[in-house]
């Protein structure tokens, strides 16, 4: 459901996704399992009519739009203020759970669902916020495969993860899996209450209380925050 001030109903945000391994054009399988899977999440949930999906791979030149079932999901890459404005003021929010990404979230008040992990330190962060509403609510590969080989380590963990991502995409059953557990979390998600969603935002702020977040919002938005 649309917010006031909003112009989508479900804001997307997949972060820079370019890394020591993964890119646009190569090691990409991420990106390609998110294409095939956005026209159905407009098929799966008529509510979200006008989707938002930012991140590196739709700078300029890779922007698209896709269409599906009567809703529409613009690919973009934004400025990061453009992107702050529109995760401030989108009701429902789904996230790549970098660091970076979940501090800024937290400064806005806003609780995401974690989208599947990109890369090593995606798992990493994951397990780290098990305990919290964030943590266990978020979407995980070991939803689709739960015996999937994970090294621990940055590079290997992540190729892992790209390997899995090219299975899932290729294979009908494994994303018919992907696609029905992701269901269910997002419609988990959208059941909490915006209490428990605010509970979910202090849970985060209690752990990653690191250097205050009012200080970034200011600069970047130009609106001071209370601390």
């Amino acid at each position: 459901m649309r917010t006031a001030g909003s112009e989508h109903d479900l804001l997307i945000n997949i972060g820079g996704f370019k890394n020591f391994l993964l890119d646009f054009d190569v090691n990409n399988d991420y990106v390609r399992l998110l294409h095939r899977w956005i026209p159905d999440l407009l098929r799966d949930w008529p509510r979200f009519r006008h989707v938002l999906v930012c991140g590196g791979p739709f700078g300029e030149g890779r922007e698209r739009t896709i269409r599906a079932a009567g809703g529409r999901a613009d690919c973009r890459l934004l400025r990061q203020r453009e992107l702050l404005q529109a995760a401030a003021t989108t009701a429902d929010y789904l996230l790549a759970p970098g660091l970076t990404a979940l501090h800024e979230s937290i400064g806005l008040g806003r609780l995401p669902l974690a989208i599947h992990e990109q890369h090593y330190a995606h798992v990493f962060t994951m397990r780290a916020l098990d305990g919290t509403l964030f943590g266990r609510s978020g979407g995980r590969f070991t939803d689709v495969v739960p015996c999937h080989p994970l090294p621990e380590d940055d590079f290997a963990g992540t190729a892992a993860l790209v390997e899995l991502a090219g299975r899932i995409r290729e294979d009908r059953e494994l994303y018919a899996k992907y696609r029905r557990t992701f269901n269910e979390r997002i419609e988990q998600y959208l059941t909490l209450t915006p209490p428990q969603r605010q509970r979910g935002v202090e849970e985060l702020g209690n752990l990653l209380n690191g250097t205050p977040i009012h200080s970034v919002m200011t600069e970047i938005l130009g609106t001071p925050r209370a601390t």
